[in-house]
């Protein structure tokens, strides 16, 4: 899994996870204050919020394509994406 960000400026970044089979998932801003937003061609079956621990603090089922953080306290997470081919673990920071 190759995983590489994009500034989009000085405040904002775009973080994109290639998995070997060739599935792309970009998520962006990251840092995220109050939407995050996730793009890929695949289908999404349900998103998790992790905290650093591994316990799962929110989930989203669904194919869902923005997902509202604002009730997220400041910090480092990880947000595990699900799609019929993979589980795909992204590390956001919320602001």
């Amino acid at each position: 899994m190759a995983v590489r960000t994009n500034t989009l400026d000085k405040n904002q970044q775009t973080t994109i996870v290639e998995v070997e089979n060739r599935q792309t998932i970009q998520v962006f801003p990251n840092p995220v204050n109050d939407e995050l937003h996730i793009q890929t061609n695949e289908i999404i079956t349900q998103i998790e919020l992790l905290d650093l621990n591994g316990r799962v603090l929110q989930t989203w089922h669904g194919n869902h394509r923005t997902i509202l953080v604002q009730a997220v306290a400041s910090g480092s997470y990880i947000l595990r994406v699900h799609t019929p081919k993979s589980v795909v673990p992204i590390r956001i920071v919320k602001q």
